[in-house]
């Protein structure tokens, strides 16, 4: 014999279906907690991530400052050095064994063992290097087939670095190539 289950009536006592809403709400109270959390979790997990950011910023701009601390002075010492390597190169050749070029060149050389130690870096170029202008300022052309086309024909003055950051830029001559290179020009602009 089959008996339908709609026709059935359990009655259900009052305090059972009271304690069913209860655990009901109980259960969307627990869903809706453990939703903040993972919300305080993430936002916690950002602001440590954000803190270590900061932290390691902080730490670089510390290096960075410490490290080129000095560029400013730098920049006013690379003058006197070049002041006495012209100094240098004036005293005739004659005059090499005196005081006075030896105490010079004892303190060109000192000012280069001190730039040495603070990472302070001479820039010279050759002749037929590349261009490079993060290393160089072209101040003029010249035609010169021993050279190619954007290479360095001579040095105007030299270039200083501070460890990788550029002090002043090497003056320097670029070829433009030979004399064919008055043909190669375009003067239509």
């Amino acid at each position: 014999m089959t008996k339908n289950a709609e026709n059935i009536d359990i009655e259900i006592p009052a305090e059972v279906l009271a304690e069913a809403d209860e655990a009901t709400g109980a259960t969307a109270k627990i869903e809706e907690l453990e939703t903040q959390l993972a919300s305080v979790k993430d936002a916690l997990l950002r602001a440590a991530a954000d803190l270590e950011n900061t932290r390691k910023r902080a730490e670089k701009e510390l290096q960075d400052v410490s490290k080129y601390a000095i560029s400013t002075f730098a920049k006013d010492m690379v003058n006197v050095m070049e002041n006495l390597e012209r100094t240098l190169q004036l005293i005739p050749e004659n005059e090499r064994n005196t005081p006075l070029y030896q105490g010079v060149e004892l303190t060109r050389k000192e000012l280069t063992n001190a730039f040495e130690r603070r990472g302070i870096k001479q820039i010279t170029p050759q002749k037929g290097d590349k261009f490079d202008h993060n290393l160089h300022q072209a101040m003029a052309q010249a035609a010169d087939p021993s050279v190619e086309a954007g290479g360095i024909v001579s040095v105007m003055q030299t270039g200083f670095a501070l460890h990788d950051r550029l002090l002043r830029p090497a003056m320097v001559v670029v070829s433009k190539g030979g004399d064919d290179a008055k043909h190669n020009v375009d003067t239509t602009a």
